[in-house]
């Protein structure tokens, strides 16, 4: 399992200045985006022919017209 920094959010007190505050929450964000997807990835990675779950489902010929060029 990765090991990600994530910035405590501030909530008794004020951020040093609004960069602090866009900063950290922005990082927030993207690991609440991103953690899920890093789960599956390193699930398929070390499990590549398991069935799809609950949480994962593998789908098989997609293509994604604006990426694949």
């Amino acid at each position: 399992m990765m090991d990600v920094e994530v910035p405590t959010n501030i909530i008794g007190a004020a951020y040093d200045s609004v960069n602090d505050y866009l900063g950290t929450h922005y990082e927030l964000v993207r690991e609440d985006t991103l953690a899920g997807l890093r789960a599956a990835v390193q699930h398929v990675q070390k499990n590549p022919s398991s069935e799809d779950t609950r949480e994962i489902a593998i789908y098989d010929h997609v293509s994604l017209p604006n990426l694949s060029k």
